[in-house]
Parts: C-alpha cells; sequence; structure tokens
C-alpha cells in the first residue's frame, strides 16, 4: 500500500513499473467493496474485517431485516473504512427474494468532499 491510496492491478505499459498506484477515491471503493463482501472472521490476520452480510441472504424480508442489515453495514464502514461518511445505504428489495443482496452505498471521501457511490451484489 502507498499511504493512503492502495495499489490497483491494471498494468501500466508506459512505465518501467507494472503496477499502477491507485487514486484515494478507487481504493476506498475497492476497500468497501472487500469490508462488505468478506466474511468476518474470513482475514487470518484481520479477523474483525468483513461483514454479516452473508447472514441476512435467506431471512425474511421486512422492513425490520432491512433496518438491521443498513445498522450493520454501516457500522461495518466506519469502522473498516474510517475515511468515509456514509451518506446512504439503500438496499434492492426485490433482488432479496432471489437470496441476492443488491447495495448501493452513497458516501462522502472526508479528505477531499468528494461524494462516491458505490454498487454491488451480495450472493450465496
Amino acid at each position: 500500500m502507498m499511504g493512503c491510496n492502495g495499489w490497483t492491478a491494471a498494468w501500466n505499459t508506459q512505465a518501467s513499473s507494472p503496477w499502477v498506484p491507485a487514486t484515494l477515491e478507487h481504493s476506498i471503493a475497492q476497500n468497501i467493496r472487500a469490508a462488505i463482501l468478506t466474511r468476518l472472521g474470513e482475514r487470518a490476520f484481520a479477523p474483525e474485517f468483513g461483514s454479516k452480510v452473508h447472514e441476512f441472504l435467506f431471512r425474511v424480508l421486512d422492513s425490520a431485516l432491512v433496518a438491521e442489515l443498513e445498522s450493520h453495514l454501516s457500522g461495518v464502514l466506519a469502522k473498516c473504512e474510517p475515511r468515509i461518511s456514509v451518506r446512504e445505504i439503500e438496499i434492492g428489495k426485490k433482488r432479496m427474494e432471489l437470496s441476492e443482496i443488491q447495495l448501493s452505498v452513497r458516501y462522502e471521501v472526508l479528505e477531499t468532499s468528494h461524494a462516491g457511490e458505490v454498487f454491488l451484489t451480495v450472493r450465496p
């Protein structure tokens, strides 16, 4: 990792190094995806990194579940990505009936005040 920036896996064919430094915004978006999609406890050296979003997949869809999931994800992002302020978490309710959760996370980067949004789908 390079400062607050990460490294992206894209190849840079124009420079002597094949790695391209990631922008702050790209690094944050990658970390949001990783924090939500990584199962809590999955990383041996960072067992507190991740979420329990997969445990919500087969539960009965109701407003209480949506509120619980939004609260859980807000906590996960506050802990795993302190460089942002979460503005909104939107859950695609139609897809949950198919054992799939579609999420939209809208946030603000604290350092730059830039708005960002990450879309992702959680499947079993």
